[in-house]
Protein backbone atom coordinates (compact mmCIF):
# COMPACT_ATOMS: atom_id res chain seq x y z
CA UNK A 1 0.00 0.00 0.00
CA UNK A 2 2.78 2.42 0.81
CA UNK A 3 2.72 5.72 2.60
CA UNK A 4 0.97 8.94 1.73
CA UNK A 5 3.61 9.63 -0.90
CA UNK A 6 2.14 6.86 -3.03
CA UNK A 7 5.62 5.54 -3.78
CA UNK A 8 4.78 2.12 -2.41
CA UNK A 9 7.93 1.94 -0.35
CA UNK A 10 6.27 2.92 2.92
CA UNK A 11 8.23 6.13 3.17
CA UNK A 12 6.69 9.55 3.19
CA UNK A 13 9.30 11.80 4.66
CA UNK A 14 8.74 12.40 8.37
CA UNK A 15 5.38 10.56 8.49
CA UNK A 16 4.53 7.04 7.41
CA UNK A 17 1.33 5.04 7.77
CA UNK A 18 1.00 1.40 8.72
CA UNK A 19 -1.72 -0.81 10.13
CA UNK A 20 -1.33 -1.63 13.77
CA UNK A 21 -0.87 -5.28 14.54
CA UNK A 22 -4.38 -5.58 16.02
CA UNK A 23 -5.94 -3.95 12.97
CA UNK A 24 -3.96 -6.20 10.62
CA UNK A 25 -5.15 -9.25 12.54
CA UNK A 26 -8.74 -7.98 12.43
CA UNK A 27 -8.49 -7.34 8.69
CA UNK A 28 -7.08 -10.81 8.08
CA UNK A 29 -9.79 -12.45 10.19
CA UNK A 30 -12.50 -10.40 8.46
CA UNK A 31 -11.27 -11.53 5.05
CA UNK A 32 -11.36 -15.17 6.14
CA UNK A 33 -14.95 -14.79 7.45
CA UNK A 34 -16.13 -12.77 4.48
CA UNK A 35 -18.23 -14.60 1.94
CA UNK A 36 -18.64 -11.49 -0.20
CA UNK A 37 -16.04 -10.85 -2.86
CA UNK A 38 -15.30 -7.94 -5.16
CA UNK A 39 -15.84 -4.28 -4.27
CA UNK A 40 -17.32 -5.11 -0.84
CA UNK A 41 -14.16 -6.95 0.19
CA UNK A 42 -12.02 -4.05 -1.04
CA UNK A 43 -14.22 -1.59 0.83
CA UNK A 44 -13.96 -3.65 4.01
CA UNK A 45 -10.16 -3.67 3.74
CA UNK A 46 -10.14 0.11 3.22
CA UNK A 47 -12.43 0.71 6.19
CA UNK A 48 -10.44 -1.57 8.48
CA UNK A 49 -7.23 0.24 7.57
CA UNK A 50 -8.91 3.65 7.86
CA UNK A 51 -10.28 2.94 11.33
CA UNK A 52 -6.89 2.19 12.86
CA UNK A 53 -3.68 3.68 11.55
CA UNK A 54 -0.36 4.10 13.23
CA UNK A 55 1.37 7.43 12.72
CA UNK A 56 5.13 7.45 13.22
CA UNK A 57 6.99 10.74 13.43
CA UNK A 58 10.55 11.53 14.50
CA UNK A 59 9.25 13.06 17.74
CA UNK A 60 6.56 10.60 18.78
CA UNK A 61 4.69 7.41 18.13
CA UNK A 62 0.93 7.62 18.48
CA UNK A 63 -2.01 5.52 17.48
CA UNK A 64 -5.07 7.43 16.45
CA UNK A 65 -8.62 6.44 15.66
CA UNK A 66 -10.08 7.93 12.53
CA UNK A 67 -13.87 8.11 12.62
CA UNK A 68 -15.09 8.81 9.11
CA UNK A 69 -18.82 8.66 8.60
CA UNK A 70 -19.08 4.97 7.92
CA UNK A 71 -21.61 2.46 9.07
CA UNK A 72 -20.89 -1.17 9.86
CA UNK A 73 -23.58 -3.79 9.21
CA UNK A 74 -22.82 -7.25 10.55
CA UNK A 75 -19.18 -8.07 10.98
CA UNK A 76 -17.88 -7.66 7.46
CA UNK A 77 -19.69 -4.83 5.70
CA UNK A 78 -18.52 -1.26 6.10
CA UNK A 79 -20.17 1.44 4.04
CA UNK A 80 -20.20 5.20 3.72
CA UNK A 81 -23.32 7.08 4.69
CA UNK A 82 -25.15 9.25 2.17
CA UNK A 83 -27.71 12.02 2.27
CA UNK A 84 -30.05 12.91 -0.57
CA UNK A 85 -28.78 15.56 -2.97
CA UNK A 86 -31.95 17.67 -3.37
CA UNK A 87 -30.63 19.77 -6.30
CA UNK A 88 -29.97 16.51 -8.18
CA UNK A 89 -33.50 15.28 -7.47
CA UNK A 90 -34.91 18.58 -8.76
CA UNK A 91 -32.68 18.43 -11.88
CA UNK A 92 -33.84 14.87 -12.60
CA UNK A 93 -37.48 15.96 -12.26
CA UNK A 94 -36.88 18.80 -14.71
CA UNK A 95 -35.26 16.45 -17.21
CA UNK A 96 -38.09 13.93 -16.92
CA UNK A 97 -40.71 16.66 -17.37
CA UNK A 98 -38.80 17.91 -20.43
CA UNK A 99 -38.75 14.33 -21.79
CA UNK A 100 -34.96 14.18 -21.64
CA UNK A 101 -34.66 10.49 -20.82
CA UNK A 102 -33.69 7.11 -22.21
CA UNK A 103 -36.06 4.24 -21.46
CA UNK A 104 -33.94 1.31 -22.64
CA UNK A 105 -30.18 1.22 -22.28
CA UNK A 106 -27.42 -1.04 -21.04
CA UNK A 107 -26.43 0.93 -17.95
CA UNK A 108 -23.06 -0.80 -17.69
CA UNK A 109 -22.19 0.54 -21.13
CA UNK A 110 -23.57 4.09 -20.85
CA UNK A 111 -22.85 4.88 -17.19
CA UNK A 112 -20.24 7.64 -17.11
CA UNK A 113 -16.76 6.42 -16.33
CA UNK A 114 -13.76 8.40 -15.11
CA UNK A 115 -12.95 9.73 -18.59
CA UNK A 116 -16.51 10.95 -19.17
CA UNK A 117 -16.62 12.49 -15.69
CA UNK A 118 -13.33 14.32 -16.27
CA UNK A 119 -14.49 15.56 -19.69
CA UNK A 120 -17.72 16.83 -18.14
CA UNK A 121 -15.83 18.61 -15.35
CA UNK A 122 -13.54 20.27 -17.91
CA UNK A 123 -16.51 22.19 -19.31
CA UNK A 124 -18.85 22.40 -16.30
CA UNK A 125 -18.87 23.39 -12.66
CA UNK A 126 -18.86 21.08 -9.66
CA UNK A 127 -22.45 22.16 -8.97
CA UNK A 128 -23.48 20.93 -12.42
CA UNK A 129 -21.58 17.68 -11.82
CA UNK A 130 -23.33 17.27 -8.47
CA UNK A 131 -26.75 17.56 -10.14
CA UNK A 132 -26.18 14.17 -11.78
CA UNK A 133 -25.70 12.34 -8.47
CA UNK A 134 -28.57 11.54 -6.11
CA UNK A 135 -26.34 10.94 -3.07
CA UNK A 136 -23.86 13.07 -1.17
CA UNK A 137 -21.23 11.19 0.80
CA UNK A 138 -21.40 12.44 4.38
CA UNK A 139 -18.06 13.77 5.55
CA UNK A 140 -16.42 13.93 2.10
CA UNK A 141 -14.98 17.24 0.94
CA UNK A 142 -16.99 19.30 -1.54
CA UNK A 143 -15.73 19.48 -5.10
CA UNK A 144 -14.24 15.99 -5.05
CA UNK A 145 -15.60 12.98 -6.90
CA UNK A 146 -15.76 11.11 -3.61
CA UNK A 147 -18.47 13.53 -2.44
CA UNK A 148 -20.99 12.40 -5.07
CA UNK A 149 -22.63 9.01 -5.52
CA UNK A 150 -25.54 7.35 -7.27
CA UNK A 151 -25.24 8.76 -10.78
CA UNK A 152 -28.54 8.45 -12.69
CA UNK A 153 -27.74 9.72 -16.18
CA UNK A 154 -25.12 10.20 -18.86
CA UNK A 155 -24.67 13.97 -18.28
CA UNK A 156 -27.28 14.68 -20.97
CA UNK A 157 -30.34 12.60 -20.15
CA UNK A 158 -31.86 10.55 -17.35
CA UNK A 159 -31.53 6.81 -17.93
CA UNK A 160 -34.26 4.55 -16.60
CA UNK A 161 -31.61 1.87 -16.08
CA UNK A 162 -29.56 4.39 -14.08
CA UNK A 163 -32.48 5.08 -11.75
CA UNK A 164 -33.06 1.35 -11.33
CA UNK A 165 -29.37 0.92 -10.47
CA UNK A 166 -29.66 3.73 -7.90
CA UNK A 167 -32.72 2.12 -6.30
CA UNK A 168 -31.04 -1.29 -6.22
CA UNK A 169 -27.68 -0.09 -4.84
CA UNK A 170 -29.28 2.18 -2.25
CA UNK A 171 -31.58 -0.63 -1.10
CA UNK A 172 -28.72 -3.12 -1.02
CA UNK A 173 -26.62 -0.89 1.25
CA UNK A 174 -29.56 0.47 3.29
CA UNK A 175 -29.39 4.08 2.16
CA UNK A 176 -33.14 4.47 2.61
CA UNK A 177 -33.44 8.18 1.77
CA UNK A 178 -31.51 7.80 -1.50
CA UNK A 179 -33.47 4.64 -2.33
CA UNK A 180 -36.81 6.42 -1.87
CA UNK A 181 -35.69 9.46 -3.87
CA UNK A 182 -34.56 7.25 -6.77
CA UNK A 183 -37.76 5.19 -6.54
CA UNK A 184 -39.92 8.34 -6.70
CA UNK A 185 -37.99 9.52 -9.77
CA UNK A 186 -38.40 6.11 -11.40
CA UNK A 187 -42.17 6.26 -10.80
CA UNK A 188 -42.29 9.79 -12.23
CA UNK A 189 -40.36 8.65 -15.32
CA UNK A 190 -42.63 5.63 -15.84
CA UNK A 191 -45.73 7.81 -15.52
CA UNK A 192 -44.33 10.43 -17.93
CA UNK A 193 -43.34 7.85 -20.53
CA UNK A 194 -46.80 6.26 -20.40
Amino acid sequence: MGGPSGRGDGSAGPTSWALTRDAATTTSAARKRSKVVGPCTQLNAWADSALTRQTTTAASVATRRIAPTITRFGQNAVIASYSVNQPAVERARQLIDARQYVLESEWGEVQPGADEENAFLDGHSWDEYAEWHLGLTDGAADETKARYGFVYGDFRRVHRAGLIACVYRAAEWRHKDVELAAHDLLQRLDKASG
